[in-house]
């Protein structure tokens, strides 16, 4: 197996192997496959990547933790985005610090958009601060997905600002209703 493993993490170094050692090594729970799947992306821009390295990344679970949070500064834009994506499903509280980092900083729209959405799903109330300065953000998806996270937070005191979003656009609007849903409020004071 060892060599196994050998073989497919040189494979991504291989143009023509890459893909393949990809789809391998996204099925095998090892801090060296998680390395080279991190890597592959880092290395080629080829979007039929992103899907299985997500779906690896996210099969090794929370064991790849600080690798991934250490990626979240890559200069790569699609890389910051799927890591903050995956850093998101696995919900690991340690992330939380790294993303509200990430939705301060970072001058990328949708790599701001994944770390707001990673940081609704983790549901930690310590982004709740960033979440609500998210609302007044001039880009609706960002407002969006900041309606949404807070929603998932349930922290009660995001609902007189979520009130406010209830005649913002269309699709802010349709989740700051949901959302106020999920925090009890039922449209009296």
């Amino acid at each position: 197996m060892d060599k196994d493993l050998n073989n497919l993490i040189a494979a991504v170094d291989d143009d023509f192997a890459r893909r393949n050692a990809v789809r391998q090594l996204s099925w095998i729970v090892d801090k060296r496959a998680a390395e080279a799947l991190i890597k592959a992306i880092q290395i080629d821009d080829d979007p039929k990547l992103l899907e299985p390295v997500r779906e690896g990344l996210k099969r090794m679970g929370n064991q790849n933790i600080d690798l991934l949070i250490g990626t979240l500064a890559d200069e790569k834009t699609d890389v910051r985005e799927l890591i903050a994506e995956v850093l998101g499903y696995l919900k690991d509280k340690k992330a939380v610090a790294p993303l509200i980092g990430l939705v301060q900083k970072d001058s990328e729209r949708f790599v701001r958009q994944a770390a707001i959405e990673a940081l609704g799903n983790i549901g930690d109330r310590d982004a709740f601060d960033i979440l609500l300065k998210s609302l007044g953000d001039e880009d609706k998806f960002l407002r969006w997905v900041a309606v949404e996270a807070l929603g998932n937070i349930g922290d009660t005191r995001a609902i007189e600002p979520l009130i406010k979003h209830l005649n913002d656009e269309k699709e802010v609007s349709k989740s700051a209703q949901e959302s106020l849903r999920k925090l009890g409020y039922n449209g009296s004071a």
